[in-house]
């Protein structure tokens, strides 16, 4: 056993560090060779792929949030959209920008999971040590709040103007009331191309571990595989307006490495997909 003790600052950017640590949480440097999380990593094949991974992360402005043995938790987070922030200003001197800001690098921040094995997976929530705080409530809160404002705003200059470039301004700020409902932003983060119109029939897929379905294809119980969802929808000017039918399928990763798409479309009917739900979009 090595005698070795952990070095307090990282020796590449001088920060800090903590007990345990075994990457540096500005730069993303490994640190020594005892450090539990490196040991392990260390006799994983996929180390070095790994570790450029999370190099190029860190180095593109995420910062690593949490380590724990096989696995690490990198968050980037930002202050929001610079037009709206423009509006935001122009129309609340300040204050409706400190809200947006803070629930922008607060609540808004996206995370990545990253494995020893260089496996990457989107974290569709917060961490654990944000758990407390039930982020729909708070999404909806804020986005009422904002909608409400920007609802204010639009009518009143509207009201107020009967200038072309006032009447621009309060259209504006009506369209961004509804835009900034979460119902709006599902609708537009799932948008196609622009000539896309009527009813189209899509699927799209992202990677799961241990759901409580079983595997679609083999039955068998998944530690880590793909879930593949499957939906028609209509379409105006490539916006989703509404969803007519829909499902999803999972599926462990030796059935989804094969050609299992065909046996999820049989089963779109619902007979194997348990966890089918009423999407808004």
């Amino acid at each position: 056993m090595s005698g070795s003790t952990a070095p307090n600052f990282c020796s590449r950017c001088g920060t800090r560090l903590g007990a345990g640590d075994a990457y540096c949480s500005q730069c993303g440097t490994a640190i020594g060779e005892s450090g539990e999380f490196r040991g392990r990593t260390a006799r994983r094949d996929g180390r070095g792929e790994f570790r450029q991974q999370l190099d190029a992360m860190v180095a593109e402005g995420w910062e690593i949030e949490g380590e724990y043995d096989d696995r690490v938790v990198l968050v980037d987070r930002g202050i929001g959209s610079i037009g709206l922030h423009v509006l935001l200003l122009l129309f609340t001197g300040g204050v409706g920008n400190l809200l947006y800001g803070w629930y922008s690098y607060s609540m808004n921040a996206e995370r990545v999971e990253l494995r020893a094995d260089g496996t990457r997976r989107r974290l569709s929530g917060p961490s654990d040590a944000e758990a407390d705080i039930d982020r729909d409530v708070l999404d909806w809160g804020f986005s009422v709040l904002l909608a409400t404002l920007l609802l204010f705003l639009g009518l009143m200059v509207l009201a107020t103007s009967g200038s072309v470039a006032a009447g621009t301004i309060g259209l504006i700020c009506l369209l961004g009331a509804v835009a900034v409902l979460p119902p709006a932003r599902r609708r537009l983060a799932a948008r196609r191309s622009v000539g896309t119109f009527g009813r189209v029939r899509g699927t799209d897929e992202r990677v799961i571990e241990r759901p409580e379905t079983p595997c679609s294809a083999c039955a068998s119980p998944i530690e880590q595989g793909v879930e593949r969802r499957y939906g028609e929808r209509t379409y105006l000017a490539g916006i989703p307006l509404w969803t007519h039918e829909h499902g999803r399928n999972a599926y462990c990763r030796r059935c989804a490495a094969g050609d299992s798409s065909d046996e999820g479309r049989e089963n779109y009917s619902g007979e194997t997909d348990t966890t089918v739900r009423n999407d808004p979009v």
